[in-house]
């Protein structure tokens, strides 16, 4: 094997996995009391394990396999040259460590409220947009560093990171407004059936009681005097 260090990634894409599993349990003690959050992660699949609480699923679980076999397969035909080798390590190692890293802050966090419940009170309900900006832009921890360093010590790796940082903050914007878009579709929706039922409420119909109008001695008139009330 030309290049060992890659059998770390594995490591890191399935500890990313199961501290995301930790992470939930720990958020549904104490800390979900405080804070209702509408989504935690972005992937309907994960979402769905999430809210089923297993700790295994083989859709997930293969899908991580295939990229730590599709990564050493790469790192072992990548072009001889190191840069290439560098940039795809940088990209590789710095978008999962950066993952681990966020899911050990969740739950460090979740951990203190649970033990110190009494430091909180309130409840705060958080949508999932907000998730998504705050998540974006935790990123700048650790983008401004990395950014620094490639200016004074430009290496293939730190700018593989880098660039892999940068990616993440793209998607999640481009996440950010498809949930935009989707929630205002919705929205629009919900008005439209709404005016249709305005538009198609009952109407009631009421006529009053016959007024029999005497004209002579002979002759009466009957009219019938209608109004309507909208429902």
């Amino acid at each position: 094997m030309k290049h060992p260090e890659i059998l770390l990634l594995p490591f890191l894409i399935l500890s990313d996995y199961l501290l995301t599993l930790i992470a939930v349990r720990l958020k549904d003690k104490k800390y979900a009391q405080h804070f209702k959050c509408e989504a935690l992660g972005m992937h309907q699949a994960y979402e769905q394990v999430i809210e089923q609480r297993k700790w295994f699923t083989s859709r997930i679980f293969l899908g991580k396999i295939l990229i730590s076999v599709s990564a050493i397969i790469l790192s072992e035909y990548l072009p001889p040259h190191q840069t290439f080798v560098d940039v795809f390590f940088g990209a590789m190692f710095v978008n999962y460590a950066l993952s681990v890293g966020l899911q050990l802050f969740n739950i460090m966090v979740y951990r203190y409220v649970n033990r110190r419940p009494d430091e909180i009170s309130g409840q705060v309900s958080i949508g999932h947009a907000y998730l998504l900006h705050v998540s974006m832009y935790l990123y700048f921890v650790v983008t401004i560093p990395l950014a620094i360093v490639a200016i004074l010590d430009p290496r293939p790796f730190v700018f593989g990171g880098l660039a892999s940082v940068l990616l993440q903050q793209a998607y999640h914007l481009w996440w950010i407004r498809r949930y935009r878009r989707k929630r205002g579709a919705t929205n629009l929706s919900a008005r439209a059936k709404q005016g249709v039922r305005l538009r198609t409420s009952p109407t009631c119909s009421f006529t009053s009681p016959t007024v029999t109008n005497s004209v002579t001695d002979h002759t009466k008139l009957k009219v019938r005097q209608p109004f309507h009330v909208e429902a």
